[in-house]
């Protein structure tokens, strides 16, 4: 579990450094309000198909999966 969160440290550790060799300034990316917009229109649209299709059915079957190990003990 430890090496999976320090792994996750250094992507993100070397992805800053990646940008910044490549000359990308993060403050305008953010203050950018265009691409602030599109995130938000992608993040709903990611909420609204975790909602409708992936948590429905990912919970059937999890519980399909419970009742078969559960058969087995």
């Amino acid at each position: 579990m430890q090496y999976g969160f320090i792994q996750l440290i250094v992507i993100l550790i070397l992805m800053l450094v990646i940008a910044s060799l490549l000359g990308a300034d993060l403050s305008s990316l953010y203050k950018n309000k265009t691409l602030h917009t599109n995130f938000f229109v992608a993040w709903q649209g990611i909420e609204k198909i975790w909602d409708q299709y992936v948590l429905p059915y990912g919970g059937m079957l999890g519980s399909f999966l419970m009742e078969q190990v559960g058969e087995k003990r």
